[in-house]
Formats: structure tokens, C-alpha cells, sequence
């Protein structure tokens, strides 16, 4: 019985309470505290720990802690856990290292061993069921604060309200009821609860503290630069992607990664489903399995800059923010862009980095670079408490065509370059040839000689001529990421390109065609069938906005990626009669060229559908929807909101982590025969055609109508008719 004090963390035992609160400070980086069991008061030495009891509690010796610990035996709850304490002792005794806790450390006296024994397992009963229930709390509020998006003044409104109702409801209770003594302690000791651990989470800063003690949050990380200017705030990326990997849906993940992509060569049947099945991704992965026998964590990029404020109001451009996301590639296709699954990676004042690249390399993605580099050689990390080696890559970068440019290197506005375009080669004068066999792919080795080019350069003016030629700028950061080819895998993005640019010109020339030259049909009656069309389910999200005059003369509609997509879905079939070949004389774009590089693009990374840069956007959305009091910090109020909602959105009510934080579950509105659910993120009805997946091996595309659906407790059924 020599140690009685015991550390935590490494179990071993000290006969002072001075050597283990140094022992704590200098192996575990950690300051020891001493935490009061009746009113949670911290205190930084065991001395002031009997101090408190003694002037806050009137507790001169444990003797008093064990006297009322004997009154309380009277309740059947606690002497049935004593119970199974006694049961237990035999196994208590054979422990070396086993001994009851009290208030964060063992203390045993040796005099009074079996009655303070007794005493500390009850102690720790009540500390563990105390703990349960400020964490329901503490997570209630969380939820509060960053799912309902409540500000801190309204927290605090519900606070002080929650606690005056309890303490006012079991006043009135106690005066309305005959009850005995004892049982008025006990509703005072539960008003006390909930009057300090509401207390103790009321304000930002201390809910702050409450996540980093109860759970794996990731706090973000300031990113000052070598003139010590704040610029930013970074999520360690290593950290994050542990997290995401430990979560209970991503057990054995890269397993089942593995024996799916095995089991698909072995098939030699190539359906597109998702980036694994890019030639140029799969050969990247049988290069992991064969030299590492890993599957590989496949890693994706993005980047944008938004306005936080109102884009055409006062302070335009005063509060942009460049934002840089990743996403974790191994998840199914269903998973993977959800907007739990968008990680934020760092947030930072545009204006400070646009035009300073290196402070993109050598601050905001440095981080971000080097764990990559050490993912690709392979990197220790501990999962599912075990010590594994991660092997992965960067596998693509998305975003629209200026952001990837200037991220990339190349000039961002495609006017200003002659080689405008950054998969190939392609000139200004050729920009209406539109598909030419001869233009030849721009390739890494040749892009890395021309940086060598303008950088020995010292007369400016060539240095400018070679940028203006070639359409490089400058040295990308990504260069620095080992085997990534910013030739290749800076994919176009369809979103931007489709319904942000081919679409608006589109439209505008057939809509120039038929209502103002050939005057087929009036601008109001096409607004008419728009207002009216009878759209389908998954379009009344999306519905279009009226088309003036003005969007047609000027090519740009005042439509969203998704309003835009809902008219071209539909036009065809209210003005399908208008449809030909009407305007050949007008000129291509650059986004049309763009459109060549699409089939291979598939070929190399998968369905486009996953280049598509929409749930990024709509990522954007959710930060823009918190509501911002103060902008002095604006890129620290983001990263910690942005963490706090997903820390809110992995764990349940006892703080555990969700087993469905990447996918909420499947959505049945009744039970065995149902008119509709939700799988997948797709909502499925009767009356809705699906394409029966069984027969593409054949190249034959089946056409379902679903007719009934059924759900038993483990399965779906959908009876549908052949087409």
C-alpha cells in the first residue's frame, strides 16, 4: 500500500501526490487536477483539493465523506451497485494495478483501507453517472449551437432558461407534494447538478473546452506567416483523415477497398462506377498493391474563393476568403460527397494570398504537401487501436476553370493566354476548329522546361512573351506534391462548364433564334411554361426563374448550376417542336473545347459525375449560412464553426461516435408495402423508370417502371415493368 496515488494515463504509482502531479507534467505534457465530486471546483494541487472540501464542503476527513456515503446506502440503486462491486472484489484483490478513483487519482489510507474502499466505489458510481449526464447536456448544446445554428446569446438565452424552469419546477413540485427529507435532498442535489454543469457549458469558451476533454475534436490551427501575420486558420490534415477513418463506417475500409478492386479485375468487366475505375487511377493502385501490398486512401482536392457578405453590396471583395477542401476518395460514391464527408483543410483572407504563391507553398499547403509526400512513402498512424502503415496519394484536383488555373500555375483568364487551354495545346486561332486530332496533350516534363524558361529569364519582357505563349504563370504548389501531374489531373470541371457555360450560350442562341429573329415564340408564354410545366419531384428543389429579354441578348441567365439544369432537363419537351440546327455561324468558346477532353478524362478518373464540383458548392452554402456578428476573424470563426458542426455530426448523445455520420440511413415511409423511400440519396417512387443495372455487361440498357415497392427488415424489392 506504499502507492497511493495513482496516474491515469500509465497506471503507475506514486506515494506522493507531489511526484505524480510532476510525474504528470513531465511525461504526459499534461497539468493534473484534482476534481471536487460534489461541485465539479477544479484545484491544481491535492492541498488546495482538502482546502476547498474543508471551507466549501465543511469536510475536515474523508471520515465525513464515508458517514454520508453510509446515510445514502438506504437507496436501493446504490446498494445494488455496491453489491456488484462486492461481487467483484475477488478480482479487485489479484489486480496489482487496480484501484477505485476519487476525484481524478487513487488516495488510499492505509488506516482506513476497507471503509474509504467502499466510500471511492460509490464516489466513482456517482462521478461516472454525473459525467453521463453533462455530456447529454454538453451535447445537447452542441447540437444547438451548430446544427440549429443558434449564436451565443441565444445558447445562453436557453441556458439560464432551462435552469431557472428546473429549479423553479422541483420548487413547485417540493411544495405541492409531502415528502421526506431525504427525498427533498435528492431533488436538490439533481437542481445542483443541472444548475453547475449548465453553468459550467454556458458560454462559447467553455462549451470549447467541454468538446476538447470529452471527444476527438480537432482544433484548427493558426497559420501565421515569417513577417508574423495571421492569414488564416488550417485543420491538421493527418489528424482529420485518422478521424475519418476510425469512424465505425470506415472500419476495415481499405480492405474491403482491396478485395473489391481485386474482385472487378478478375471479372475484366470495365462499368465506371467510380475513380478506381479510371485506367489512369487503377494503374496508380496496382502500383501501392504491388510494391506495398496496401490499398491505397485516395485523396481529392479542391479549391475556391467565396464572398462571405453580399457579393453586390458595400463590402465586396472586403471579406473573400480562399477556401481549400479534400474528400476522402475511398468512400462509395454515395458517401463521398456528402457534406459531412467535405473536410475543410484551411480557410484564408484572399486578398493576402491571390497574388503570392509562394505564401500558398510555403504556408497554407505546406502541411498539406509534406503529409501527403509521407502518406505516399507510408505514414505510422494508430486505428481501431492498432498500429497500421497508410499508404495513398493525391488523386485529382477539382474546382472551376480559374481556380484550378491559378492553382495549377496557368493563367487564369483563358483571353490572356495564346495555349489557353491546361490539358493540351491548343492555340487562339485554333479555337474554332473545336475537335483537332493533331493538337497534341501538354505533358509534365515539357511543362516543367518552360517554368525553367521564364524563371532564367531576366529581360521581363520575354519573360511575359514565353507566359503569354505557353499560358503558364509560375510555379505551381502542387509540383511539390511527389507524382502528382498537374497536366492531368486537374480535371475539368462539368458543372461549371455545362450549366455555367455551354448551357447560358446555348439557350441564348436558340432562344435569339426562335423568339426574337424568327419570332416563333413570345418571351411571355415561354415564361408561362415555365411557371406552369408540371416538373418532376427531383426538379421542385431547382425550379427555374423567369427569362428576360435581357439574359437572351447577353448570354447569361440568372439561373443556378441546378435552376439551369431543371430548364435544360425540361425544354426540350415543351419546346422540342423549336429544336435544329439554327445558329452555325456563331463562334466557340473555350468551354466547348473543353468538352473534348471529357471522354478521356472518364476513361482516365472515372463518371464525370464525380468531377462535377456541385456538393463543393453546396459546402460553401452551409458556411455562408452561419450568421457572422463580427468579421475581425473571420477566417477563425469559420474553421472552428466548420469543426464544431462536423464533431456534432459524428457524435450521438453519449459522445460516441455515429455509426452513420457519412450516410443517414434509408428513409421508409411505411412499413412493408411503401409509395416511396430514400436510398442512396435517391428517392425512389412508383411511377419513376429505372435503368436495371444486371444487363450493361450486355450493352443492353433495360428500362424499368416501378410499379409497387416492398421492404422487409433487411431488404428492398421494387416490382417494376419491362420497357
Amino acid at each position: 500500500m506504499n502507492n497511493i496515488f495513482l496516474c491515469e494515463m500509465c497506471k503507475k504509482g506514486f506515494s506522493k501526490a507531489k511526484t505524480l502531479e510532476d510525474h504528470f507534467i513531465s511525461m504526459h505534457n499534461k497539468k493534473l487536477f484534482y476534481e471536487c465530486v460534489k461541485c465539479g471546483h477544479r484545484s491544481s494541487s491535492w492541498k488546495s483539493h482538502l482546502e476547498h472540501k474543508r471551507i466549501s464542503h465543511q469536510e475536515d476527513s474523508i471520515n465525513d465523506i464515508a458517514d454520508e456515503y453510509e446515510n445514502l446506502l438506504q437507496d436501493s440503486i446504490i446498494e445494488q451497485v455496491l453489491n456488484e462491486c462486492e461481487a467483484n472484489e475477488g478480482e479487485m484483490e489479484n489486480s496489482t494495478n487496480q484501484f477505485p478513483q476519487f476525484s481524478g487519482i487513487n488516495v488510499i489510507d492505509d488506516q482506513q483501507f476497507d471503509k474509504n474502499t467502499r466510500v471511492k466505489d460509490f464516489l466513482e458510481v456517482e462521478e461516472s453517472i454525473n459525467e453521463k449526464l453533462r455530456k447529454k447536456i454538453g451535447k445537447f448544446l452542441v447540437d444547438l449551437k451548430f446544427e440549429s445554428k443558434l449564436t451565443q446569446k441565444a445558447i445562453e438565452k436557453v441556458v439560464y432558461g432551462f435552469r431557472d424552469l428546473i429549479k423553479e419546477g422541483i420548487d413547485i413540485y417540493k411544495k405541492g407534494t409531502k415528502r421526506s427529507n431525504t427525498a427533498n435532498e435528492k431533488f436538490d442535489e439533481i437542481n445542483n447538478f443541472f444548475q453547475t454543469n449548465l453553468n459550467s457549458l454556458s458560454t462559447d469558451y467553455k462549451l470549447l473546452k467541454f468538446l476538447k476533454e470529452n471527444t476527438n475534436y480537432i482544433e484548427p490551427e493558426p497559420i501565421i506567416t515569417s513577417e508574423k501575420e495571421l492569414i488564416g486558420y488550417q485543420i491538421p490534415f493527418k489528424k482529420k483523415l485518422i478521424n475519418l477513418l476510425e469512424m465505425p463506417e470506415n472500419l476495415n475500409l481499405l480492405d474491403k477497398n482491396k478485395k473489391n478492386f481485386i474482385e472487378k479485375q478478375k471479372l475484366n468487366q470495365k462499368i465506371f462506377g467510380d475513380f478506381e475505375d479510371g485506367y489512369y487511377i487503377e494503374k496508380k493502385i496496382n502500383f501501392f498493391l504491388n510494391n506495398t501490398n496496401h490499398f491505397p486512401i485516395l485523396i481529392g482536392l479542391y479549391y475556391d474563393d467565396i464572398e462571405i457578405v453580399n457579393p453586390i453590396g458595400n463590402s465586396r471583395k472586403k471579406h473573400k476568403l480562399g477556401m481549400f477542401y479534400w474528400a476522402l476518395q475511398n468512400l462509395s460514391p454515395s458517401q463521398k460527397y456528402s457534406l459531412s464527408a467535405l473536410q475543410l483543410l484551411a480557410v484564408c483572407k484572399f486578398s493576402v494570398f491571390k497574388n503570392n504563391i509562394d505564401l500558398v507553398k510555403n504556408e497554407i499547403l505546406s502541411g498539406f504537401t509534406n503529409e501527403i509526400n509521407m502518406l505516399q512513402k507510408g505514414m505510422d498512424a494508430c486505428l481501431h487501436n492498432k498500429n497500421v502503415k497508410l499508404y495513398g496519394f493525391l488523386a485529382v484536383c477539382l474546382g472551376d476553370t480559374p481556380a484550378q488555373n491559378w492553382l495549377g500555375g496557368f493563367k487564369e483568364s483563358v483571353s490572356n493566354a495564346n495555349k489557353y487551354c491546361r490539358i493540351c495545346e491548343i492555340k487562339q486561332i485554333s479555337r474554332n476548329t473545336f475537335i483537332n486530332e493533331n493538337i497534341g496533350l501538354r505533358t509534365l516534363e515539357n511543362h516543367k522546361n518552360t517554368l525553367e524558361r521564364i524563371e532564367n529569364t531576366v529581360n521581363s519582357k520575354k519573360k511575359d512573351d514565353i507566359s503569354i505563349e505557353s499560358g503558364i504563370n509560375y510555379r505551381s504548389p502542387l509540383l511539390f506534391v511527389d507524382n502528382f501531374d498537374i497536366c492531368k489531373c486537374l480535371l475539368q470541371d462539368p458543372m461549371h462548364i455545362l450549366t455555367e457555360g455551354i448551357a447560358h450560350i446555348e439557350l441564348a442562341n436558340f432562344l435569339n433564334q426562335v423568339i426574337v429573329k424568327q419570332k416563333k415564340l413570345k418571351i411571355e408564354d415561354l415564361n408561362k411554361e415555365i411557371e406552369n410545366f408540371n416538373y418532376f419531384y427531383y426538379d421542385k428543389s431547382d425550379l427555374p426563374n423567369k427569362i428576360e429579354n435581357g439574359n437572351i441578348l447577353s448570354g447569361n441567365f440568372t439561373q443556378t448550376s441546378g435552376q439551369m439544369l431543371t430548364l435544360l432537363h425540361n425544354m426540350p419537351i415543351f419546346l422540342g417542336k423549336y429544336f435544329k440546327k439554327l445558329y452555325p455561324d456563331v463562334l466557340l468558346t473555350p468551354k466547348m473545347h473543353f468538352l473534348t477532353h471529357f471522354p478521356k478524362q472518364m476513361a482516365e478518373f472515372g463518371p464525370l459525375r464525380l468531377h462535377s464540383t456541385f456538393r463543393f458548392e453546396a459546402k460553401h452554402g452551409l458556411i455562408k449560412n452561419y450568421d457572422y456578428n463580427c468579421f475581425k476573424n473571420i477566417t477563425k470563426s469559420i474553421a472552428y464553426r466548420h469543426e464544431h458542426w462536423i464533431i456534432s455530426r459524428q457524435l450521438n448523445k453519449d459522445l460516441k461516435r455515429k455509426d452513420n455520420f457519412f450516410y443517414a440511413g434509408d428513409d421508409f415511409k411505411n412499413v412493408r408495402e411503401s409509395d416511396e423511400l430514400k436510398r442512396d440519396g435517391f428517392i425512389y417512387k412508383k411511377g419513376v423508370f429505372v435503368i436495371l443495372r444486371e444487363n450493361f455487361i450486355d450493352s443492353v440498357q433495360l428500362i424499368g417502371k416501378i410499379n409497387k415497392i416492398f421492404i422487409t427488415e433487411s431488404d428492398i424489392y421494387l416490382l417494376v415493368e419491362h420497357y
